[in-house]
């Protein structure tokens, strides 16, 4: 992601009809003689099915276990939601139109994200998969489904923000398949230091009939050196991809937090070599080791022991940990798809993962082609089972993963319960464990959750309006920028009106005057996906006992001014009724110094 260039200047109270809003942190929110004390209650969202895979219905709370950190916590809140509705819904709400009136759990469609990571994806199977996905798409989306489409290379891109026109996901599915992604880069490295180990020289000095048997000994301890360095330089550069993999897509997760409902990503990938060195120093054993041992070639013996030991230092996966925390604290669940691997062999079972040589000579007598598999395919699992999704490895069956995902999203039971508050655990991942008396039953559900306050969740919210354009605004926020004043080179200060209906405001009364107390979060991103840090403004509201009939028909106003580039900028506001617990998110997009950006864009080199 690009530097973000958005600066928030200063931020001015403004008489809005008459009436004077406070300036920010002027007035104490002591004088509200109200009780704000929020309950927080953490819901975990469990599917319960039988070993075919099917939804498991008609469990009751007492069927449950919920264990934070180990220590069982009382179940709160429970339902179960079957086919998208709350079970027993029916008979609570006779009359259809009653219905609507209960709570209801924020999945009633499918918010599908599906993100394609070109820098561990081979072509060839990502076409293939892709297919499947066309199919899909075209056939059987429903009305209600919306579908993001998102690439991974450089860094997260959106190339389609959320829609449910087939004919447009289909365009974009289109182009994204003319990419050539990082992995033929890796294929090729790999498969070429491979091919060099197979054809790799283990010449001893006491065989054959020519002069020259010594200098093919010579020879071949060189390469053998050689190629141990390859697999250093190799590991390494694998090792930095996996990383900055995990690192974009735990920033990925941070974007979704603030979206409504049950989250879930189709990650389409061939999975991330979290072992980078495994296979390689695998190969390179399975050459020389025996030969080593016959010839007493005491530096190679010292390049074998160095490289079993420096190939531990090769491993992600602290960051691929990272990554599930942060999926967990998010709310996103990851459902992977890879295409079966090419020239595959069996899977090498995870008892003898990591083995040495079995006999025979060489990479293949190691079967290392399945222990690069098997390393490729752990890590998607490992994201499933983390983030309480599914992983359908081996397959391009598009269309039973998304079912899958359907079902998980329409049949689950919900178990909410309320976090001590004074443990001191609150600033770290505490982790989630749901178990079922029942016997034979599979239980799948986020791993671990994070507490948040609730100018933490309205940034999240926010940041998800920001980055994907969705407002949430039951408090009728309205944005109005006016025009960018030019500071310097490629700078502008653009005035940004916000304005919240007072009617939409819990407004409580205080001796002479009625108050509100409001939050703002504001930020922005740039054209090229750089965002501006979130800044958090306090905006107390005081409207005299007889100006309150007037104020109620129009809205309290705050103006920020923000230092932007120049470019399309597009800017995110959420805002929380302290008073009434509400949060409401606005967007607005300008285009800033449009002819500055243009003429920059001209010039060559730019």
């Amino acid at each position: 992601m690009t530097t973000p260039h958005n600066k928030l200047r200063a931020v001015a109270a403004v008489l809005a009809g008459g009436l004077l809003l406070g300036p920010a942190g002027s007035a104490q929110r002591s004088d509200i003689f109200f009780d704000t004390v929020e309950v927080n209650v953490v819901n975990v969202e469990v599917v319960v099915t039988d070993r075919d895979g099917r939804p498991v219905r008609g469990l009751e709370r007492g069927d449950f276990t919920l264990l934070v950190d180990g220590d069982e916590v009382e179940i709160s809140n429970f339902f179960e939601v079957a086919g998208g509705r709350t079970a027993g819904e029916a008979e609570a709400a006779p009359d259809p139109g009653a219905a609507s009136l209960l709570p209801r759990p924020d999945t009633e469609r499918l918010q599908l994200v599906v993100l394609v990571d070109e820098r561990n994806l081979n072509p060839a199977n990502r076409n293939e998969i892709f297919r499947n996905l066309r199919d899909y798409l075209a056939t059987e989306l429903l009305p209600s489904d919306q579908v993001l489409l998102v690439r991974l290379s450089d860094g997260v891109e959106i190339v389609q923000p959320f829609t449910n026109d087939p004919v447009v996901l289909l365009d974009t599915l289109a182009e994204l398949e003319k990419r050539v992604g990082r992995q033929m880069e890796f294929d090729t490295d790999y498969r070429l230091l491979m091919r060099q180990l197979q054809l790799a020289s283990t010449a001893l000095p006491d065989t054959g009939a020519g002069p020259e048997s010594p200098f093919a000994f010579e020879a071949a301890v060189t390469d053998a050196q050689r190629l141990a360095q390859q697999i250093e330089v190799l590991a390494e550069k694998r090792l930095r991809n996996v990383r900055a993999t995990a690192a974009a897509l735990t920033e990925f997760t941070e974007s979704l937090a603030g979206m409504r409902g049950r989250k879930a990503v189709l990650y389409v990938s061939d999975g991330m070599p979290v072992r980078a060195a495994e296979a390689l120093v695998e190969a390179w054993v399975g050459t020389y080791e025996i030969w080593i041992q016959q010839a007493g070639i005491g530096q190679l013996q010292r390049t074998l022991n160095s490289l079993i030991t420096r190939s531990m230092n090769f491993d992600a996966a602290s960051d691929l940990r990272q990554l599930v925390a942060a999926a967990n604290a998010n709310g996103v669940a990851f459902y992977p798809i890879s295409a079966p691997p090419r020239r595959s062999r069996s899977i090498i079972s995870a008892e003898t993962r990591g083995s040495s040589v079995t006999g025979g000579r060489g990479p293949e007598s190691l079967d290392v082609t399945s222990l690069e598999s098997f390393n490729l395919e752990d890590s998607l699992l490992r994201l499933a089972d983390g983030t309480g999704g599914v992983a359908f490895t081996r397959s391009v069956n598009i269309g039973g993963l998304l079912e899958q995902m359907r079902r998980d999203f329409t049949h689950f039971y919900s178990l909410g319960f309320t976090p001590a508050e004074d443990d001191g655990k609150r600033d770290r991942p505490r982790k989630i464990d749901v178990r079922v008396t029942a016997a034979g039953l599979e239980v799948r559900h986020l791993k671990a959750f994070e507490e948040r306050d609730p100018l933490e969740r309205l940034e999240d919210k926010a940041r998800w309006t920001l980055h994907y354009g969705f407002e949430d605004n039951q408090l009728g926020v309205r944005l109005r920028p006016g025009e960018p004043e030019r500071t310097g080179r490629n700078r502008y200060e653009v005035p940004v009106m916000v304005m919240i209906p007072f009617e939409r405001l819990l407004l409580l009364p205080q001796d002479e005057l009625h108050a509100a107390e409001v939050t703002l979060i504001v930020a922005a991103r740039d054209q090229r996906g750089g965002v501006s840090k979130f800044q958090r403004i306090d905006f107390p509201i005081r409207i005299p006992n007889d100006r309150l009939a007037a104020a109620l028909t129009g809205a309290g106003a705050y103006e920020m001014r923000l230092q932007m580039a120049s470019g399309h900028q597009r800017i995110a506001v959420g805002v929380r009724d302290h008073l009434a617990r509400v949060d409401a998110t606005a967007v607005v997009e300008v285009d800033v110094g449009a002819e500055e950006s243009d003429a920059a864009g001209a010039q060559p080199g730019s």
